[in-house]
């Protein structure tokens, strides 16, 4: 896995997230490309050229460096989110893995109510 430590965050790159949800690093990066709005800035960046000297990301060798050919670095959330918006079987089974142990927790913290119980209350008060 490509975790790393850099901008004062845990990242992972995109080569990893791409391995992870067994999908290649273009549709990734196409994927986040159509849904850019599901991905806040603080979530998600590309890698400066010194980063990428720094983190041993080989630069191209047969172009010149152009920035928006830098690979993406995700947060956690950023990370989470890639599952919601990707197709693979990989992503889908991460996705709902994840939607299910929310929900549990959810109830446990609301004592039993589900999530419906809370907003149907709440829109009765109004």
């Amino acid at each position: 896995m490509n975790k790393v430590f850099i901008r004062n965050r845990h990242v992972l790159l995109e080569d990893a997230v791409a391995r992870i949800y067994k999908v290649d690093a273009r549709t990734l990066r196409s994927a986040i490309g159509r849904n850019r709005d599901r991905f806040p800035a603080e979530t998600i960046f590309k890698l400066t050229r010194e980063e990428m000297k720094t983190l041993g990301v080989p630069l191209p060798q047969n172009r010149k460096w152009r920035p928006e050919s830098a690979p993406y670095a995700f947060t956690d959330f950023a990370f989470l989110m890639a599952a919601n918006i990707l197709n693979s079987n990989a992503a889908i089974k991460a996705s709902l893995r994840r939607i299910r142990t929310v929900c549990r927790k959810e109830k446990k913290l609301l004592g039993g109510k589900s999530v419906f119980d809370i907003l149907f209350d709440a829109a009765e008060l109004t």
